[in-house]
């Protein structure tokens, strides 16, 4: 044979004929290629940390975010609505004087600060200490951004403990991450500090340390606890959601001794320490509120489930509203089955013990987050047209996606040769790349209204006296900013009706000294035909503010 060329047989030419191919073939120099990568990959392995695993995650994700966000360091951002209150909330979290959520619009507040003690580690952070961004919501967005990135690199460091597979880690990045980036979950879920956005990467956290605990080990046992307790003070519908997933992740290796007769629990000191704290910090709050303001948030918890507004929905109801997060299609019940079989017999076919289990808990975690949100459902939430609600169930998809993504990949551990796992790695590295040019990474918050203008107006008119506000039945978006600005000057408005509370907490409601020495101005909803003139001493997006009540 020629040192040119070798011979090939082709099985379809007769058997003295043969084609001569290049020495080096593109093949050929794929599959070296290929085995090299997965060498230097097992290299990789062997050397990595969980640590370093977890660290390189957050630093890939969080700066992919954050350059696709860069206007957080140039563009000034004023907020109104439930921004605007949310931040005031913020502003007495500065301060330590925070110990409930945000306001739920049934009447009453979440029941606890971490999801605003988050916001306000950021401003103070990024805007007070370190000037790094122009205005107070930016820092606070940079913090809510730091905190899902965060979470995701504690997901990819489970998955990494449990499998020992760089390439699940890779995946339990790559999925989510995707998933987040584009239209299926709706809008800027990982750069938002929309509330319902806030909830999804916690919950993603809390299925997969759930399933590390199924396991009988406890290592992960501080993820639990961190994030069941920050989804307890988020909303106050998981005091029972993710308290019934955490119980099923403890129930799990309870069910094995049955079933096999052994004790599959491993006691570790450490994980349960730090798990403990969490607990003891997470608690305080809760517990001081209670004890200054008894029976606190939870006698109005108690009040809203026994009365007539809080579910009394039909099961099949409830279960259209869960299905409905599967798909934007007109068959989520066709999809939901087939992803849960699917995700289930991948998770039980995995060939490692200890591997199948995880996964297994996995699934039986998303499984519990689906029902839970059936019982919600049909006993708590009062209008199911309230899509945002339950929108944190839809991180069930990416879980269940990851179980799969995972068994498919151990299909290809041992081919002859590396070339197609290589591949699958190449294609998932590209689509975390192209996730990170995805728009729904960028956060949409319009920085346009004119408060601080429409203030100034204010106070020209109230000439140094408190700004008085009487905004009728409905306070609106534009009125909270107007308060968020005066406070941020130092200055004092407030809202004369009492049960606004409720929404700007009793700081703004109006007192005895500011009804004695304020300017009472109207606040209404202006006719999209009306120009800027007549009465109105200032008009802010869609409200005009006025000296006398609108006939």
């Amino acid at each position: 044979m020629s040192a040119e060329s070798r011979a090939v047989q082709d099985p379809d030419l007769d058997d003295g004929d043969s084609v001569a191919l290049p020495r080096r073939p593109f093949v050929v120099r794929a599959r070296s290629a290929a085995d090299a990568v997965v060498s230097r990959a097992s290299d990789l392995r062997a050397r990595l940390g969980d640590r370093s695993v977890f660290f390189g995650t957050f630093v890939v994700l969080f700066s992919g975010l954050l350059f696709r966000n860069r206007w957080v360091f140039s563009r000034h951002v004023t907020e109104f609505g439930d921004e605007a209150l949310n931040s005031l909330l913020v502003r007495k979290a500065l301060r330590f004087h925070l110990l409930v959520g945000n306001y739920s619009r049934v009447g009453f507040h979440h029941p606890g600060p971490a999801f605003m003690d988050n916001q306000a580690i950021g401003q103070g952070l990024f805007y007070d200490l370190l000037h790094l961004v122009p205005a107070p919501f930016n820092g606070q967005l940079v913090a809510v951004m730091a905190m899902n990135c965060l979470m995701l690199a504690a997901v990819v460091r489970i998955v990494w403990r449990h499998t020992g597979s760089l390439a699940c880690a890779l995946l339990a990045a790559v999925v989510p991450y995707t998933y987040l980036a584009f239209p299926t979950a709706g809008g800027d879920p990982i750069a938002s500090t929309w509330m319902p956005d806030q909830y999804l990467v916690p919950v993603l956290l809390l299925i997969f340390s759930a399933a590390a605990v199924s396991t009988g080990r406890l290592t992960e046992l501080p993820y639990l606890a961190f994030s069941c307790l920050y989804l307890w003070h988020g909303h106050v519908s998981f005091l029972l959601i993710a308290t019934a997933i955490a119980a099923t992740a403890v129930a799990l290796p309870a069910v094995r001794r049955v079933v096999s007769g052994s004790w599959s629990w491993s006691f570790e000191r450490r994980p349960a320490l730090i798990a403990a704290g969490w607990v003891l910090l997470f608690a305080l709050p809760l517990v001081l509120n209670l004890a200054l303001h008894w029976p606190g948030e939870f006698g109005k918890y108690l009040h809203y489930s026994q009365s007539p507004q809080a579910g009394h929905h039909s099961l099949s109801q409830a279960v259209d509203y869960m299905a409905s997060y599967w798909s934007t299609g007109s068959h989520p019940f066709l999809e939901l089955p087939a992803v849960y079989l699917a995700a289930l017999c991948s998770a039980i076919t995995f060939p490692d013990t200890a591997t199948r289990r995880f996964f297994t808990g996995a699934v039986v975690g998303g499984a519990m987050a689906s029902l839970m949100l059936v019982y919600y459902a049909t006993n708590g939430i009062d209008d199911l047209s309230a899509s945002y609600i339950g929108m944190w169930s839809m991180m069930v998809v990416p879980a269940l996606l990851l179980v799969i993504a995972c068994r498919l990949w151990t299909l290809f551990r041992r081919p002859p040769s590396a070339l197609p796992r290589v591949a699958i790695l190449g294609a998932a590295v590209a689509a975390l790349f192209v996730a990170m040019t995805a728009p729904h990474l960028e956060n949409l918050y319009t920085p346009g209204r004119s408060t601080p203008q429409a203030f100034k107006s204010l106070q020209a008119v109230a000439g140094g006296r408190t700004i008085m506000i009487d905004v009728g039945a409905d306070i609106g978006p534009d009125v909270p900013g107007i308060v968020l600005q005066a406070a941020r000057q130092g200055d004092r408005a407030c809202v004369t009706d009492p049960a606004m509370a409720l929404f700007l907490t009793s700081d703004y409601i109006c007192t005895g000294a500011d009804r004695a020495h304020g300017t009472l101005f109207y606040a209404s909803r202006r006719p999209q035909t009306q120009e800027k003139d007549g009465p109105a001493v200032a008009i802010l997006g869609g409200t005009e503010f006025s000296l006398k009540p609108r006939s």
